[in-house]
């Protein structure tokens, strides 16, 4: 049984190591990705953690 486990584990090694990373040509579409990191510089902690009635989450907002 461990003979059979080791050439499993061997089998899978070896496959996983193969590169089968694909190659660009010259005519493949190119993609164009814009991302955008919102990030509020505020601690939203502080307004969930005080409150109380969800209602009052735009109320706790204004306060900071």
């Amino acid at each position: 049984m461990n003979r059979r486990l080791a050439a499993l584990f061997l089998a899978l090694l070896v496959t996983a190591c193969g590169d089968d990373t694909p190659t660009a040509t010259d005519d493949s579409p190119r993609v164009t990705v814009m991302t955008w990191n919102v990030y509020i510089a505020g601690d939203v902690q502080t307004a969930f953690t005080n409150l109380d009635n969800p209602l009052l989450l735009p109320t706790e907002v204004d306060a900071f």
